[in-house]
């Protein structure tokens, strides 16, 4: 009786945490504006028959499938929608933490919930931490060779995938040894979920989802990229594309060779987040990788790397214009996992 009271107190606790936090987003938390400019009225419309997806200005990129849980939301007021939203967030960070590294220390638990980025896709009402949990999924069932598991993971990246591009590149490389059924299995859910969206959305929606993308860009002002920094700086547009074709090549040069494992990981995420063309501070959630593979690897690196988390705090003084000071952060992960690759021990490695 003890010993099952002793396993329900941490169940019991974590619930009745995340059930104040629930409250005081609900009841206190300012209203996203990614929430509620762009999530609530595209899911409100689709419910109410107002839209088809991809029709209309609201600049939803996300898949189609996104809307299983907002739509649901947009029966609830704006702030308890986003409330359910936000701690579902957090459960994805959490759950992510302990996919990719089996137990972090309880520090790095703590510091990966407590930094800007995480910050920012609260405030913004965002699903960064969807695609997150969908990275460390997928890196965990790449790791224990579980196809649906990983076909899983895939649907969750898609929520959000634009940052995850060479992780799934990645990925692919780290399957390319499994059987042809494996393979399959690996499809079956974004496979299914697509065809299954064909039913409310049409059967065209993919291509309306291409146009889409091709039409409207999403808002820049705050975007912190090495192609909006170049700009800034009057830098020739060449060199740019000359420093992000040598990073992608050094990228992929490694990934097929060096094993699939956190670093490898992490290198993905780290170099994306230097040539990306679009990266807010909420998106920077996706680096937790990264972070977390110097816990074991190099501790002062870590906490190097949480300190700079905390660096678009200069740009209240600067304004939006000292955006590109964000870079700092995954071009510093991206040149230190370049120099403390996996030790030949202690580092677990799946062979690709």
């Amino acid at each position: 009786m003890r010993r099952t009271s002793r396993q329900l107190l941490p169940i019991l606790l974590i619930v009745a945490v995340l059930l104040g936090i629930f409250v005081l987003m609900a009841t206190s938390w300012p209203v996203g504006s990614d929430y509620f400019f762009y999530f609530y009225p595209t899911a409100f419309d689709v419910r109410n028959g107002l839209s088809r997806l991809y029709d209309n200005p609201r600049r939803f990129f996300n898949a189609p499938w996104t809307l299983a849980l907002l739509v649901p939301l947009t029966y609830l007021e704006i702030p308890t929608g986003e409330a359910v939203l936000n701690v579902l967030s957090l459960v994805g960070i959490a759950l992510s933490a302990t996919l990719l590294v089996r137990r972090p220390p309880r520090f790095a638990f703590i510091l990966i919930f407590v930094n800007l980025f995480t910050l920012d896709v609260l405030v913004r009402g965002n699903f960064d931490a969807f695609a997150l949990f969908g990275i460390a999924l997928g890196f965990y069932a790449i790791r224990d060779r579980r196809p649906l598991l990983l076909s899983v993971a895939l649907a969750f990246i898609a929520v959000k995938p634009s940052n995850a591009i060479l992780t799934v590149i990645l990925f692919a490389l780290a399957i390319r040894g499994w059987s042809l059924r494996e393979i399959a299995r690996v499809l079956v859910v974004p496979v299914v979920l697509s065809l299954l969206c064909m039913i409310p959305f049409g059967i065209d929606w993919p291509l309306r989802y291409l146009a889409y993308i091709r039409i409207l860009q999403p808002d820049d002002f705050l975007a912190a990229t090495i192609w909006k920094a170049a700009a800034q700086f009057n830098i020739p547009n060449a060199i740019t594309v000359l420093v992000v074709f040598a990073l992608i090549g050094a990228f992929l040069s490694v990934a097929g060779r060096r094993g699939f494992s956190l670093w490898s990981l992490s290198l993905s995420l780290a170099t994306m987040f230097c040539v990306t063309v679009y990266a807010n501070d909420s998106h920077y959630v996706l680096l937790t990788p990264a972070l977390l593979y110097f816990v074991g690897r190099e501790r002062r690196v870590f906490f190097a790397a949480y300190a700079l988390m905390w660096l678009p705090l200069i740009r209240g003084y600067y304004g939006y214009n000292a955006a590109w000071i964000d870079l700092i952060y995954p071009i510093f992960l991206l040149i230190m996992l370049w120099r403390l690759p996996p030790e030949k021990s202690g580092m677990e490695r799946v062979r690709v």
